[in-house]
């Protein structure tokens, strides 16, 4: 087992395809495969098709049902749950609060909540379901690397347009691409590996899938941001300096820059003080040494800053002080 205590023996990637018959058959079935319920028909029949991808506590899966009926829970673990309906409607209780789906319509919910849904006639949908406990992991690691809204159960997400389309094709492609299993079965130490990609995409959906919670800054705190950056590209620079001197919190500051240029605001320094290096290699008129031009603008890791100066002009500073 390697440092940290996770193995890589995961259990490998597991699809359940099954047509269910009867209430006694769909509930042994669900019993053994998801969660324990009990299903009541509103009619006389009862019909449904489940293809279930288990990815260790991760649960993607595509349901279709025939008559009308209702489902119970019988345990209600802490789970997050994701629907996506492309057909039909339903409508479930969670608490004392009633909340409804139809077509094109999917939410993010809380399963520890729920206390019963009804399924109309004809309904098709795809869904996903994981521990609070894993999501909440996977946020904060995803907040870690880039600016996102804070994460909260959504009501309701139109999944024909906008970022709530994004989180639906995604459910779709994993589990329609993957339905082969051909390729699961291969997975044995990559399925580490799949599961925690797979997982990624999916935290990341539910970020883009969250209802804007970031206030949104005008042009000129924008321009106060950037021309604060460009007087003190000579400087270390912080988040919160940046952010205080344009008047606005660090996380709006960081969404703004995103949105505006794609990266971060610290990204954004370091470009410009890259191509204050690139200006001073071309018009060196005072024969500078390379390492005297970086640490003038603020690089001290001549390794780390040739690397960042390549990825940018793709070339060496070296190379762009003989060209000239």
């Amino acid at each position: 087992m390697p440092a940290g205590g996770i193995s890589r023996h995961v259990r490998p990637a597991q699809i359940i395809r099954q047509k269910l018959n009867t209430v006694e058959q769909a509930e042994a079935f669900f019993e053994k495969h998801h969660d324990p319920w009990t299903l009541r028909p509103m009619g006389r029949t009862f019909s449904a098709t489940t293809t279930l991808l288990q990815l260790g506590d991760l649960r993607v899966w595509c349901a279709g049902s025939g008559p009308a009926h209702e489902m119970i829970p019988i345990a209600r673990p802490p789970r997050c749950l994701v629907n996506f309906l492309t057909a039909g409607r339903m409508e479930a209780r969670f608490g004392n609060e009633m909340a409804m789906l139809s077509e094109g319509q999917g939410w993010i919910r809380d399963s520890g909540r729920l206390e019963f849904v009804r399924k109309h006639p004809g309904l098709r949908m795809t869904s996903f379901d994981l521990p609070r406990a894993l999501l909440e992991d996977h946020l904060e690691k995803a907040r870690s690397r880039e600016a996102s809204p804070p994460y909260q159960y959504v009501h309701t997400i139109d999944a024909r347009e906008g970022t709530g389309r994004i989180l639906a094709n995604l459910v779709s492609v994993i589990v329609n691409g993957l339905d082969t299993g051909q390729t699961l079965s291969s997975f044995s130490y990559p399925a580490l590996s799949f599961s925690t990609l797979v997982l990624d995409l999916l935290v990341h959906g539910i970020i883009l899938a969250q209802p804007s919670q970031i206030r949104t800054i005008d042009s000129r705190t924008l321009r106060r941001a950037i021309d604060f950056i460009e007087g003190n590209l000579q400087r270390p620079l912080a988040i919160v300096d940046i952010a205080e001197a344009a008047g606005v919190g660090p996380r709006a500051l960081q969404f703004a820059f995103r949105r505006e240029f794609g990266y971060s605001p610290l990204k954004y320094a370091r470009r410009r003080r890259l191509a204050a290096v690139h200006h001073d290699l071309v018009t060196n008129t005072r024969s500078l040494g390379i390492a005297e031009i970086a640490a003038r603008w603020g690089f001290i890791h001549l390794g780390l800053f040739a690397q960042q100066y390549r990825e940018v002009y793709g070339e060496r500073p070296s190379d762009t002080k003989c060209v000239l």
